[in-house]
């Protein structure tokens, strides 16, 4: 269990991000086309929506930056 109040983040490109060595391919993100895809359990874990128009976004509404509330599933 990651205690999340000694989480390093950072900003990537205008991202808020948990610093690279926190990340676990297959669990936080994966790639695909030589590219990164965040999971759906890292956008939880990110605690916001980022707004930047995500696949695996779990916000609702779903790419308006700075929501915290989660879709209903």
């Amino acid at each position: 269990m990651i205690q999340w109040s000694l989480v390093k983040w950072q900003h990537v490109q205008g991202v808020l991000v948990k610093s690279r060595k926190d990340f676990i391919q297959g669990i936080h993100y994966y790639l695909e086309n030589g590219k990164v895809v965040f999971t759906e359990l890292y956008h939880k874990e990110r605690g916001s929506c980022c707004g930047n128009n995500c696949r695996h976004c779990p916000y609702d509404p779903k790419n308006k930056k700075g929501e915290r509330k989660l879709k209903q599933n």
